[in-house]
């Protein structure tokens, strides 16, 4: 309603609701993934010059609770998947399979150009980008013969080649091994 001269006017809120993310810094530059306690896609971008977020970026394809990632080689490697900052796209990284999906990811670190994961299920593994798809698995299991409790510390090679004919990825293990024996 209006009286007079005065006149209400509906707005959109400014109201922004404050989110715990995982950051990244490139640069100048931070992106932010929700560390929320439900799934999410978000993917924001700041500025060390300004107080708030710049903008909204596109969503990751898969909507995951507290995801993780690293930059490396400009570009922003969350598992499952890569964001381009140049191209402002999420392309999808090869599936290692099934047996080999970690339930959840507690860190990923970047070192001399590879990408080092650290699961919670205690399974790490190493992904080299520049290798056209080749995962290194490492995990650790009992031996089985052992006098005593030692766990062998395994580690295997896949290569993976991605078939756009049929839009699924393969992986071919190319050598696994215990490479360590240790005692508890």
């Amino acid at each position: 309603r209006s009286t007079g001269v005065t006149r209400l006017v509906r707005t959109p809120s400014s109201y922004y609701p404050f989110v715990l993310l995982y950051k990244i810094w490139t640069g100048s530059e931070m992106y932010g993934l929700s560390q929320g306690n439900g799934p999410s896609s978000k993917l924001w971008l700041h500025s060390k010059d300004h107080e708030c977020f710049l903008r909204e970026l596109p969503n990751m394809t898969t909507a995951r609770v507290k995801a993780c990632a690293r930059f490396l080689n400009g570009k922003i490697y969350n598992w499952g998947e890569v964001f381009d900052i140049k191209t402002q796209t999420w392309e999808p990284l090869p599936d290692p399979g099934a047996k080999l999906r970690f339930p959840s990811i507690s860190r990923i670190g970047a070192f001399q150009g590879k990408l080092y994961v650290r699961s919670n299920a205690k399974k790490d593994s190493v992904y080299d980008p520049k290798e056209g798809g080749k995962l290194l698995l490492l995990w650790e299991q009992l031996v089985h013969n052992a006098p005593c409790q030692e766990k062998g510390i395994w580690c295997a090679m896949i290569a993976l080649e991605r078939r756009d004919d049929i839009d699924e990825v393969w992986g071919n293990v190319e050598w696994a091994n215990i490479v360590l024996i240790k005692g508890s």
